[in-house]
């Protein structure tokens, strides 16, 4: 019985680890959690009410962000429409435009990407 229950905690642990990987590589938290058969509700009592995923969420996210406007960059550099960048990532425009808006330095990498 305690040898489930320890096994039964080491997997979460591990299904936590591999969201957190996946959020570093910019996947949203949701498609990480519905890849690793994780639902969306214990995904949100995670975020919401376990402190040390929600201590690690935060700066994951972050690094995954700045991961995605590295390969968009990437993208407009190598001659992409803005759209197509977006589309490639599997990023909604309205995201990296609320990106541009929060991130005067960013905004000015996409201009000089696109010429502008």
């Amino acid at each position: 019985m305690k040898n489930k229950l320890i096994e039964k905690r080491r997997a979460r642990q591990r299904m936590k680890n591999a969201i957190m990987d996946d959020v570093k590589q910019g996947y949203s938290a949701s498609a990480s959690a519905r890849k690793h058969g994780v639902c969306e509700g214990t995904l949100r009592q995670w975020q919401f009410h376990d402190k040390p995923f929600r201590a690690r969420f935060k700066p994951a996210r972050r690094q995954g962000i700045r991961y995605l406007k590295t390969i968009l960059l990437a993208g407009l550099q190598a001659g992409k429409l803005l759209k197509d960048a977006a589309r490639a990532m599997e990023t909604n425009p309205s995201t990296i435009q609320n990106w541009r808006k929060k991130d005067p330095k960013f905004q000015a990498a996409v201009r000089a990407a696109l010429g502008k």
